[in-house]
């Protein structure tokens, strides 16, 4: 155990304006509200604040926790037992002292007392800063209105990434293609703060805004401490939209081709920078058959072995899938005719399915 642990100066529950029976939710409860009143963003450029927080910070992780504050109890009555013998033996001391010289003593140290309070009252009497308080933290009426909420904190936002599908001809051409985008946006009731507005939201004291720690006992994962949350976004200062935009798709696109459009990411916090939109194409393959009028045509691709000694080829219809003779010998652009294979036209008639050879080294 530290030595200023069990200095009377350094007293924690003194600091905090607490009895040492406090419960945990009272030392939490005075601890936030110290914190709130010396923390050095409502206290810029002043020196005492600093030391001041950094105490109250001090005392809460002390007696917060229950293993550490069973220490510094056990540490703290060890140390009141001990003034308390050396103040019986002092006073033992002083009882066998003859009276006119006590007599004499008391008349100086009268004197002395009165010469040191007149000196005090002249000078401004040097109290602990946790005793300029006229009443104790438990006792006050009211708090004071809180500050403005200090400068949000600046991150950057991070990119969106999605997949959009066309289809060949619109790969080959180029097209304007409809895009709904859902992401993450600062609430626009608090601002991306989750405070209610008019309420005083400060950064945590305990961990990093800009990456804060999901297991943080003060804060929870939030970066700040908000005093009342957003009726609008419960606290989270995230709500989240769905925008429909017009995105341009450039001719000759391939699948696993990007454009990005900036800006269009999740928003930053503070002054940060916006992220971007990263939109990834990815062209459909051409159906395996197309209709032009009353019949159906599609192509099947061969080896030369097949076409030359023949053989059976699965071939997809409007009805389903039929299998195609290939006889040998057959020559590269061959056409097949699949009769009554086609759409189905006026009445109950059908049309037909035309089937080209393609002869394709393997």
């Amino acid at each position: 155990m530290k030595k200023h642990l069990i200095q009377p100066e350094y007293d924690y529950y003194h600091i905090l304006g607490l009895e040492p029976t406090a419960t945990h939710a009272e030392i939490r409860s005075a601890f936030r509200a110290l914190a709130l009143r010396h923390h050095p963003d409502q206290n810029p450029n002043d020196p005492q604040a600093e030391e001041k927080f950094r105490i109250v910070t001090e005392a809460y992780k002390v007696v917060g926790s229950s293993r550490t504050r069973a220490n510094y109890d056990r540490a703290r009555n060890a140390s009141q037992n001990q003034r308390n013998r050396t103040s019986n033996y002092s006073h033992r001391r002083e009882s066998d002292d003859a009276q006119p010289a006590r007599s004499a003593g008391r008349k100086k140290s009268g004197a002395a007392h009165a010469a040191s309070t007149t000196d005090t009252e002249g000078k401004g009497a040097a109290k602990p800063w946790w005793q300029e308080d006229e009443e104790p933290l438990s006792s006050q009426p009211s708090p004071p209105p809180p500050p403005p909420p200090p400068r949000p904190e600046t991150v950057d936002g991070t990119d969106i990434e999605v997949d959009v599908t066309i289809t060949e001809e619109v790969a080959r051409f180029g097209s304007k293609q409809p895009l709904a985008v859902s992401r993450l946006e600062n609430c626009t009731v608090c601002g991306g703060t989750g405070g209610r507005p008019g309420t005083a939201v400060r950064r945590c004291p305990e961990c990093d805004p800009q990456t804060p720690s999901p297991t943080c006992r003060i804060c929870a994962g939030r970066g700040s401490l908000i005093e009342a949350a957003c009726t609008s976004c419960f606290g989270r200062g995230k709500s989240r939209i769905t925008k429909t935009r017009v995105i341009n798709v450039p001719p000759r696109t391939h699948t696993g081709q990007t454009i990005r459009i900036p800006g269009e990411g999740t928003p930053p916090r503070g002054e940060g920078k916006p992220g971007d939109l990263v939109i990834r194409f990815l062209v459909k393959r051409r159906d395996e058959y197309e209709q032009r009028d009353a019949a159906v045509y599609s192509e099947i691709h061969v080896t030369p072995q097949m076409a030359a000694m023949g053989g059976i080829v699965r071939v997809k219809t409007v009805d389903g899938s039929a299998d195609v003779f290939i006889p040998p010998g057959t020559k590269p652009g061959a056409v097949f005719r699949l009769e009554g294979k086609g759409p189905i036209l006026q009445g109950k008639e059908r049309g037909d399915h035309f089937v080209t050879v393609r002869v394709v080294v393997p």
